[in-house]
């Protein structure tokens, strides 16, 4: 082989360059960006108009009453005990009763009903609710169908609100209790007549003068002399009471007065009467009296009278001139059921006591006539001894 010839043939091939080839860059269109940027934008506006939507809402159920009323209506009206209830309502300032009693009243009056609370009309500013006993739900069929339904029976109670000053935003305001109503009317009511000075409570509770409807003078004053002090009753009536009433009277010196009832349904206190005045003077007015029914029937003497009575009073000089046209004829007498009681004490020196007693006038035939005697008989002191002066005949 020629080497010359391979030589120069090895000369005329080189080695190959690699090609380059310019590379295309790929990347997002336009379009994407601005696509997501939109929705970027979107959600970002719908979460801010979720977060505003959800204050919105929360400020507007805080601003709704309802939630004061159903705090206040689970605070007053739930359980058996309706005591705070009764002290908003201002019960105890001046009531005769005690929240016991009107609980008690009120848990009656709801046996077998629920106690619920629903909002009525009300003014701009203003929310109210009534607090109502309610019968238990029923069904009742329809031309729609079933329907469900219960009705309010008793109103006791309204719950009333106006609207504070906390802002809640956006425009709203909150809510605060105004004052609470109960509807509460007892069906019991007393009628008490007690002497004037003496100390009448009711249920343990003093009953003030706003209770006092009228004055009755006892017709015993007509016979007192000037210058004593009469008797005088003042008359008190409460009403709307849930029980019947405990009534207690005590005179100036906290003594216990008994109360009667009367046919009329009303209480009476009896008068202070003085037992030591009975003890000493009883038998003088039995004997004075007995010596003045005798007189009376033609049995005995005015001196007999003379000895137990003031005579220069005018009730001794109308028995002196008595003609003696009524009395009935008869053999004999006795006297009966003699009860002298009821001493009362008008001053040091003027008295009255009550006399009860039964004259028994035998005829000639044998029959027996009863003359009955009943009066309330004054004394007066006539040179420092007490002597009868006059009588209040009772009918």
């Amino acid at each position: 082989m020629d080497n010359k010839f391979q030589s120069r043939t090895l000369r005329s091939v080189r080695p190959q360059e690699p090609i380059r080839l310019p590379i295309e860059k790929k990347g997002k269109p336009v379009f994407w960006w601005i696509f997501g940027g939109i929705m970027a934008l979107l959600c970002i506006a719908f979460a801010v108009f979720l977060i505003f939507l959800n204050r919105f809402l929360t400020a507007y159920e805080a601003a709704q009453p309802i939630h004061e009323a159903q705090a206040l209506f689970d605070r007053c009206f739930t359980g058996n005990d309706f005591s705070e209830a009764l002290k908003l309502w201002g019960f105890e300032a001046y009531g005769f009763e005690d929240a016991a009693v009107v609980s008690a009243s009120l848990r009656e009056m709801g046996e077998g009903k629920e106690l619920v609370f629903y909002q009525v009309k009300s003014e701009e500013g203003r929310a109210r609710y009534h607090v109502s006993y309610a019968d238990p739900i029923r069904e009742e069929a329809s031309d729609e169908g079933a329907i469900y339904v219960r009705e309010t029976t008793k109103k006791i109670a309204a719950m009333n609100f106006v609207q504070s000053d906390e802002d809640l935003g956006f425009g709203f305001r909150g809510w605060k209790f105004d004052s609470l109503e109960m509807d509460l009317v007892g069906k019991e009511s007393v009628t008490a007549i007690v002497p004037r000075g003496m100390k009448l409570t009711l249920n343990g509770r003093p009953i003030s003068e706003n209770y006092l409807v009228a004055t009755e003078k006892s017709p015993y004053n007509e016979k007192l002399p000037a210058g004593a002090e009469g008797i005088y009753f003042d008359k008190y009536h409460v009403e709307g009471l849930y029980r019947a009433p405990q009534l207690a009277c005590a005179d100036a010196a906290g003594n216990a007065v008994a109360i009667t009832q009367d046919k009329n349904g009303d209480y009476r206190a009896e008068l202070s009467y003085r037992q030591d005045l009975q003890e000493q003077y009883a038998d003088f007015v039995r004997k004075g009296m007995e010596a003045y029914a005798c007189f009376i029937q033609a049995d005995g003497g005015i001196g007999t009278v003379a000895q137990y009575f003031d005579t220069n009073s005018q009730f001794y000089k109308d028995t002196r001139l008595n003609p003696g046209v009524w009395v009935i004829d008869h053999k004999g007498y006795y006297f009966k059921d003699e009860v002298v009681d009821h001493f009362y004490a008008y001053s040091d020196d003027v008295i009255s006591c009550r006399v009860k007693l039964d004259q028994v006038l035998t005829q000639f035939g044998g029959a027996e006539e009863v003359y009955p005697l009943r009066q309330t008989v004054f004394l007066h002191k006539v040179n420092g001894t007490f002597r009868i002066y006059d009588r209040y005949v009772e009918e």
